[in-house]
């Protein structure tokens, strides 16, 4: 997929969801890094919900979001969204 959007000149952009367990540890897991170092080495930005507020009451189970977490998560989303279509 990241080739395909670079050969497309689509920008990406990563949106790495926590689980519970990597909320209540204030840190992403293994699969987590390495999703933060992919995105790292190949200029990809990446937006991490434990940087931006994530909040228990945000899930309908462990990895989940309900309706607030939805809400928020797009709230998160729209400016990169924004800035992406604007330019």
């Amino acid at each position: 997929m990241h080739e395909k959007s670079i050969q497309l000149d689509i920008p990406m952009i990563i949106y790495l969801h926590a689980a519970q367990g990597e909320l209540n540890n204030n840190s992403y897991n293994e699969q987590g890094k390495e999703i933060i170092e992919f995105a790292i080495s190949n200029k990809i930005q990446v937006i991490k919900d434990l940087e931006n507020g994530l909040d228990k009451s945000w899930f309908h189970d462990d990895i989940h979001l309900n309706n607030k977490g939805q809400k928020m998560m797009a709230k998160i989303l729209y400016p990169y969204i924004f800035q992406v279509l604007n330019n």
